[in-house]
This record gives C-alpha cells, sequence and structure tokens, in this order.
C-alpha cells in the first residue's frame, strides 16, 4: 500500500476495496437484533493493524475506501490518532440480509450536523476506534422477526430488513464523491426520494 500510494499520487481518485470496514460500523445484529457491544467479523481489530493500515491510506490524501460483507450499508469516516484523521469508508448493504445489523446507537453522536439523522456524529465503536457515522442504512425495527414479516413477499422482506444498493459517482469536474444508498424494491427507472434511505445521498469534496 506505501508503494501504490507513492505511484498513484497523480490520480484524480484513488479506490480501495476490501472485504470489510475497518471498524465496527454496528451496534446491533443477528437474531431479534439485539445489542451487541463486541463483534470481531470487521476490520477494526486488531486495532494497531487497522491504525497502521489506515495510516498509509491516509497519507494517500484523497481515497475513499469501498467494503461489503456486514450486510448493513454505512458511510463513515475513520479516526486514527484523532477525529476524521483517516479516509473516507462506503460500506454497501447486503442484496439479501438473512444476517441482519443495525446501528441504532443510545445517544445522537457528538459534533453532529443538526440537520443530519440523530444516530450520525462521532462515536467509539464497540472496538474502541473513532469513527465518524456520516449515514447508515438501517432496517426497519422489528423487520427481522415473524410478525414484522407477516404477509410480505420475500422482495419486501429484503426491503424492510435493509437490503439495497450502494452507488458512488465520483465528479472530475467538481472533485467530488456522491454516495447513495437504495433500498431494495425500488424502481431504478423511476427513483423517488423516499427510495432512498434517510440521509442519503451525501455528497463529500475531495480530497475529504
Amino acid at each position: 500500500m506505501k508503494h501504490w500510494s507513492r505511484d498513484s499520487v497523480d490520480a484524480d481518485f484513488r479506490l480501495v476495496c476490501s472485504q470489510t470496514i475497518f471498524c465496527k460500523a454496528t451496534t446491533h445484529a443477528g437474531g431479534r437484533l439485539q445489542r451487541r457491544l463486541i463483534d470481531l467479523d470487521c476490520g477494526g481489530w486488531p486495532q494497531a493493524a487497522r491504525n497502521r493500515a489506515l495510516a498509509i491510506l491516509r497519507s494517500a490524501g484523497n481515497v475513499i475506501m469501498l467494503h461489503g460483507d456486514q450486510h448493513i450499508g454505512s458511510l463513515v469516516r475513520h479516526g486514527i490518532e484523532e477525529w476524521e484523521d483517516g479516509p473516507i469508508a462506503c460500506m454497501a448493504p447486503g442484496t439479501s440480509n438473512g444476517f441482519p445489523r443495525a446501528w441504532w446507537p443510545d445517544q445522537p453522536g457528538q459534533n453532529r450536523d443538526p440537520s443530519a439523522p440523530a444516530w450520525t456524529g462521532r462515536y467509539r465503536d464497540g472496538l474502541g476506534n473513532r469513527i465518524t457515522v456520516l449515514g447508515a442504512a438501517n432496517p426497519d425495527r422489528n423487520s427481522n422477526t415473524r410478525e414484522g414479516q407477516e404477509g410480505l413477499d420475500a422482495e419486501q422482506v429484503a426491503h424492510r430488513k435493509g437490503s439495497g444498493h450502494a452507488i458512488v459517482i465520483l465528479d472530475r469536474k467538481e472533485m467530488t464523491a456522491s454516495f447513495e444508498i437504495w433500498r431494495h424494491a425500488f424502481d431504478a427507472a423511476k427513483p423517488r426520494a423516499q427510495d432512498l434511505f434517510p440521509g442519503f445521498p451525501i455528497v463529500v469534496p475531495l480530497p475529504a
């Protein structure tokens, strides 16, 4: 990554793909979406290795990280030694969330934009990492219960459980990255504002 950071310095955009995000951007998971403080099924641990990798990417300046695996869609700004001193990371939601996760923190985040959803802002994840949550594609409450799925077909269940699609649009002229996370069952030919998860789209100037 150090060589790549140096060799790609003239690129307008630099994207890094990995299986999963480098933090625990979830609070609830599985079963009946119960609260889970620790979940090592992410790239946020071991913390020393996580911070070392993010520090290398931070030196590249205009890196955007793209991930999957955690089932929930989210947009996060990593912190290493300080808040927001790491790269932006976008995690695409699953298209069929058999093991759903959610980001339902107990308190609103610190340093939050007042116009943004209450679950955004600065947090320490369950592993102690600094993260600034810019957006989260949460499932509907009770969507993983039999009662919450009663009378729904498979597409409707996936829609309620937070399945969906992520789109990243890079604009060379404006030097921005636009992040969109769409709900599972929407008509791409006739999209509506409510087909996006709350808070999206999110436009970030680059370098971020």
